[in-house]
């Protein structure tokens, strides 16, 4: 049985081989955290619990892949899902502007960085769930000074 490390460095690495080009990279660094965010905040508008609850199952997830990084994903996720509950909360329109944000952030990862970028097709084509799990962690990897693999040893 593999170790979670193995896991982590192998799922990590075959996301990544869709995330070469550093314009795809920058477009995700940019458009997955507001994925989610606009996740968050349209699941706040039926209520805190239901957004807090997706934060939680992403945490748990970080954090059991990788302990020091999951902790540090979860912290920074933390204040995007308190700023999107607070704009919920606040926002005339919080269901449309949610869409919308979550509309063009796909638009912008798929079109501009999969087929202009990258010239490739997106990694939740042949794997959805994985790619949806890991794509919030994989940028937090992405955007830390240290490689990929240093939390991992």
């Amino acid at each position: 049985m593999r170790s979670r490390s193995e896991v982590l460095v192998s799922s990590l690495a075959e996301y990544g081989a869709y995330h070469t080009h550093p314009g795809n990279k920058v477009v995700h660094v940019l458009f997955v955290p507001l994925l989610l965010w606009s996740a968050f905040a349209a699941l706040s508008v039926f209520g805190a619990a239901t957004a807090f609850g997706l934060w939680s199952l992403y945490t748990l997830l970080f954090i059991y892949l990788e302990p020091v990084a999951g902790v540090v994903s979860a912290v920074l996720y933390y204040a995007l899902l308190l700023h999107a509950q607070t704009f919920a909360a606040t926002s005339a329109a919080p269901l449309a502007t949610a869409a919308g944000v979550h509309v063009l952030s796909w638009v912008l990862q798929v079109g501009l960085g999969h087929h202009v970028f990258e010239k490739r097709k997106p990694a939740l084509l042949d794997s959805l769930l994985p790619s949806l799990a890991l794509a919030p962690f994989f940028v937090c990897l992405e955007v830390r000074p240290l490689p990929a693999t240093a939390l991992c040893l």
